[in-house]
C-alpha cells in the first residue's frame, strides 16, 4: 500500500508546504478549505505508508533553514520539485500478482563498508548495532582475541587494555565459535554427569 508525500504552493504569499496522505484528493481539498487562496501542487511521489511519515519528517528537516510557519517553507517550486526527485528515485514501483504496487527501497551503493573478517576475508565484520557517538565506530564491529598480528593487517581491531591482541569476525566466524563454547559445555555437563 503506498501513500503520498506532497508540495503544495500558495501562490499569494510564495510558501510551500510539505505534508503526506494516503489520500491526497481529500487532503487537498482539506487545505485548501483552511486557506482563502487558490492553492496549487507542485509535486507529489508515491511512497510506502509505513514511511509517509518519516519521508514527511525528512523532507521538512531538509528545508528548515527555509522554515516560515507550522508546515510552511520559504523555498520555490523547483528546490521542492527537485527535493521529491531525489525521494522518488529512492523508491522503484514493483507490481505485484495483485496488480496493486508495492513501493520498495532500492539497494544504495553507499551502504557501510565494515571492515574484512580476519578468517574470511570475504565476508565483512558484524556490525552488532550498538553504535555509540562517544566511542570509536570501530566499537561497533564483533571481534575476538588473536595473536600475531600485524597492526597493519585490515582486521586488525588494536589491543584490549591488557594488550592483547584482537581482530575484527563476521557473523559466520561468531556462530562458530559460540557452537564450539556451546559444545564444550555439553560435553562438560555430560562428563559431570557420567562422573556423578
Amino acid at each position: 500500500m503506498s501513500s503520498v508525500v506532497y508540495a503544495v504552493r500558495d501562490p499569494a504569499s510564495d510558501k510551500i508546504k510539505f505534508g503526506f496522505a494516503e489520500d491526497f484528493e481529500s487532503r487537498f481539498r482539506d487545505i485548501q478549505c483552511g486557506n482563502p487562496n487558490t492553492l496549487e501542487l507542485v509535486d507529489k511521489v508515491n511512497v510506502p505508508t509505513h514511511l509517509k511519515a518519516n519521508e514527511e519528517k525528512k523532507a521538512h528537516n531538509y528545508f528548515k533553514d527555509l522554515h516560515y510557519r507550522g508546515e510552511w517553507y520559504s523555498t520555490t517550486s523547483r528546490q521542492a520539485i527537485d527535493y521529491l526527485d531525489t525521494v522518488r528515485a529512492e523508491y522503484v514501483n514493483l507490481p505485484t500478482l495483485d496488480e496493486v504496487i508495492n513501493i520498495k527501497k532500492r539497494y544504495r551503493k553507499g551502504v557501510r563498508k565494515a571492515p574484512p573478517c580476519f578468517f574470511y576475508e570475504d565476508h565483512q565484520a558484524q556490525d552488532k548495532g550498538m553504535s555509540n557517538p562517544k566511542t570509536k565506530d570501530s566499537s561497533r564491529y564483533r571481534t575476538m582475541t588473536w595473536y600475531n598480528i600485524n597492526e597493519s593487517h585490515p582486521s586488525y581491531a588494536g589491543k584490549n587494555k591488557n594488550g592483547t591482541i584482537r581482530v575484527y569476525i563476521s557473523g559466520k566466524k561468531h556462530q562458530e565459535n559460540m557452537l564450539e563454547v556451546n559444545s564444550k559445555e555439553t560435553n562438560k555437563s555430560n562428563l559431570n554427569k557420567f562422573f556423578e
